[in-house]
C-alpha cells in the first residue's frame, strides 16, 4: 500500500509598493501520526523558490531520519509544487 503526502509549493502574487512580490509557501497537506507528533510547522512562506525546495529537502530527510520508518519519503517537483511522497517500508 503506498500513502502519499503533498508537500505543496504553492505561489501567489502580491503587489507591494510599485512592482510585484511573489511568495512561495510550503505546506504538508497531509500529516500522517509522526508529522503531526514532531512539531514540525504545516505552513512556511519563502520569497523564493530556491529556499523553499532547500526547506521541502530538508523535511524530507528529517522525516526520514527521526520518524518510525514505516515509511519513507521522497521529494518530487511538478512545476511550482514540490510533492514529497510517502511510500511504506
Amino acid at each position: 500500500m503506498i500513502c502519499t503526502i503533498f508537500l505543496i509549493l504553492n505561489h501567489y502574487t502580491a503587489k507591494k509598493h510599485q512592482g510585484e512580490l511573489i511568495m512561495f509557501n510550503v505546506r504538508i497537506e497531509k500529516e500522517c501520526g509522526c508529522f503531526k507528533r514532531s512539531g514540525m510547522p504545516t505552513v512556511k512562506a519563502f520569497d523564493n523558490k530556491d529556499d523553499a525546495l532547500v526547506e521541502a529537502n530538508d523535511w524530507a530527510d528529517e522525516m526520514n531520519e527521526t520518524f518510525c520508518r514505516k515509511h519513507r519519503f521522497t521529494v518530487i517537483e511538478e512545476g511550482n509544487d514540490l510533492l514529497i511522497t510517502m511510500a511504506m517500508n
